[in-house]
């Protein structure tokens, strides 16, 4: 369910016309039903990011990405206020005139992303010390997982998270943490922390690269 939802905002939010500009040529001679087939193949593409070790979707590429230092995905949401179950455009929010219209429907209120792929808020780091071992211990296992899969980005890995996790770690008291739907604090913890962008205050998602893999849909 998450993943439809979040392939109709996708769709919603603009992109079909971006990305029927950005068609390649169309071939000549197509009859109406081939058409649609080459339009639908070329249109409807997203790419939903998943926790490496139990598979819950965790983002995708429909909101603003930014690598850091080539191992954290730091991701842009904004947030939204809706109906419970409602399909709402990213980055839009409901008016305040809706919402006072005497509707007893039940309303969620946080991060689009949350939202959007069913994270879950995790209170299991109580300090710093806590959560700096949650991260050597994952940590430890993402580099098995590497050496498995993708031998070559082990040595960048290591050398980049060392950076990357002291600096989270000096803003351990500014963040929140979220699971995947599964709530499996085994796998990948994403943070969040709420930052001034362009006078307004947004919520800024991260993850970890080497802990995703990329889905197609």
């Amino acid at each position: 369910m998450a993943t439809l939802n979040h392939f109709l905002l996708h769709f919603l939010h603009g992109s079909f016309l971006l990305s029927f500009l950005s068609l390649p040529s169309i071939p000549v001679g197509c009859c109406v039903s081939s058409l649609l087939f080459f339009i639908i193949k070329h249109l409807f593409t997203m790419i939903i990011y998943k926790d490496i070790f139990n598979d819950d979707e965790m983002f995708s590429d429909s909101y603003p990405i930014k690598l850091v230092d080539g191992v954290l995905y730091e991701v842009t949401g904004k947030y939204v206020s809706r109906k419970a179950g409602e399909i709402v455009l990213a980055g839009a929010n409901p008016s305040a005139e809706e919402a006072d219209e005497g509707s007893e429907e039940a309303t969620e209120s946080g991060c689009d992303i949350v939202l959007a792929h069913q994270l879950v808020e995790c209170f299991a780091f109580g300090d710093k010390k806590g959560y700096t071992q949650y991260l050597k211990d994952y940590m430890k296992r993402l580099v098995a997982k590497l050496e498995e899969t993708q031998p070559s980005e082990v040595d960048t890995f290591k050398s980049n998270m060392s950076k990357v996790m002291k600096d989270l770690l000096g803003r351990f008291k500014d963040l929140q943490f979220f699971t995947g739907a599964q709530m499996d604090v085994d796998g990948m913890v994403a943070l969040m922390e709420y930052r001034d962008i362009n006078g307004e205050s947004r919520p800024v998602m991260m993850f970890f690269k080497h802990g995703l893999i990329a889905e197609k849909f």
